[in-house]
């Protein structure tokens, strides 16, 4: 009789157990599913934009120093919208070990974040370097090389 009703609680006990895994990896399926898509985070957006840039700094050896930042406002002397500090924020985090500095050109390169729009001409002593066609673009600076 002791043996039954032990083998009985071992069952009960193996059961519960399969049905409480079942139930959380169903409850953690369904929590998965309703995240949002990867494309939907502006920071992996924004990390996304700047990994070409980052290859082409790696090819030419430049993986630590100042990287300049502008926009198409800020070249015109505008003050900077909310979204374009927003992005600036989220390059902060992506460019490390990058030092990202706003609105200076007298580093060797700067990232000009056009993705806003484009200006008509870029001033004198800047040329474009890099374009990987997603808004940022790879400029070098003609005082410093």
């Amino acid at each position: 009789m002791a043996t039954l009703r032990s083998s009985i609680l071992k069952s009960v006990t193996g059961i519960g157990l399969i049905a409480a895994a079942c139930w959380n990896i169903r409850a953690y399926t369904i929590e998965v599913l309703t995240l949002p898509p990867r494309a939907a985070n502006e920071v992996v957006n924004d990390e996304s934009a700047w990994e070409p840039i980052h290859k082409e700094l790696d090819k030419i050896g430049y993986g630590i120093g100042d990287l300049s930042y502008v926009t198409a406002r800020s070249l015109r002397g505008e003050p900077v919208s909310e979204a374009e500090s927003i992005h600036r924020m989220m390059l902060y985090y992506a460019v490390i070990p990058l030092n990202l500095v706003h609105d200076r050109i007298d580093t060797p390169f700067v990232l000009a974040d056009f993705r806003a729009e484009r200006p008509a001409q870029l001033p004198p002593g800047l040329t474009q370097f890099y374009d990987p066609g997603n808004g940022l673009v790879l400029l070098k600076s003609a005082a410093r090389q």
